[in-house]
């Protein structure tokens, strides 16, 4: 996670910089080319329209973003499966610190 400020000069690089970070987590992206699947996190198949409108425009944009070149390469085959990973909404059921 980055600490800085988003600026207006710097924002696609924080933007791609930060994505590519989310991507390059096991429980955002996987990758698992002999069966021609990509495992996404399921804000993919929740928030996917704002990526395109279909999966193909999706994984376009997403491509740059993913961590191996496997993933590029299956990510650019029309013949690739998409899956959702589980999501950990653990992080939701925490309790603020007390004071």
């Amino acid at each position: 996670m980055s600490r800085q400020a988003y600026t207006a000069t710097g924002l696609d690089g924080q933007l791609t910089a930060n994505g590519q970070r989310f991507f390059a987590r096991p429980e955002s992206f996987q990758a698992d080319p002999s069966r021609r699947v990509l495992y996404l996190s399921p804000l993919l198949k929740w928030y996917g329209k704002d990526f395109g409108s279909t999966t193909a425009e999706q994984l376009r944009v997403l491509r740059p973003l993913l961590p191996s070149s496997d993933g590029a390469d299956l990510a650019e085959n029309p013949r690739v499966r998409v899956r959702f990973l589980d999501y950990d909404w653990s992080l939701n059921d925490q309790q603020p610190p007390s004071r």
